[in-house]
């Protein structure tokens, strides 16, 4: 997550509250299953 953040311009912590949201909305259980669905998915 540090690397996205550094990215970003951003913390780390609000990397981690952003990402909170779609992984409850998705119902999925990690950063790698979120990854994985949008990928199938095909999202950005």
């Amino acid at each position: 997550m540090e690397e996205i953040a550094d990215v970003e311009g951003i913390k780390c912590n609000s990397v981690r509250a952003k990402l909170r949201e779609p992984i409850k909305r998705f119902d999925v259980r990690s950063k790698a299953h979120l990854t994985a669905l949008a990928i199938r998915r095909k999202l950005n």
